[in-house]
């Protein structure tokens, strides 16, 4: 499923991609290390840790991920995050604390029965 999802995804992006890489080609390294990359290692250290982890952990760390995006990109990138943006980490991060604090690890099914 991961792998038809990112499919979809590099399909696209890919003119998006392709105008980045003609509007500055003394950049094409960097799109390459970046995109291929880090971004492929990234995703299978993702994807190998998901197996490993009990299901309640994560379908955490699923809502997790897009909530630290708007945070990073508010820290590194100096983007800022309109108020609904930052209701929405709240209640992400408000939701997995919760579930963390009632899910019995002894009882969840792991990952690896659904991924």
């Amino acid at each position: 499923m991961a792998i038809g999802e990112l499919t979809v995804a590099s399909v696209m992006l890919a003119p998006a991609t392709y105008r980045a890489v003609t509007e500055f080609p003394d950049y094409w390294f960097e799109f390459v290390i970046l995109g291929a990359i880090f971004t492929g290692l990234a995703g299978y250290v993702y994807w190998e840790t998901m197996q490993k982890l009990p299901l309640a952990v994560v379908s955490v760390i699923m809502y997790l991920e897009p909530a630290s995006a708007v945070v990073w990109a508010a820290l590194f990138l100096d983007e800022v995050p309109n108020p609904i943006a930052w209701l929405g980490v709240g209640l992400v991060v408000a939701g997995g604390t919760v579930a963390a604090q009632t899910t019995s690890y002894e009882e969840a099914i792991s990952a690896p029965a659904t991924l």
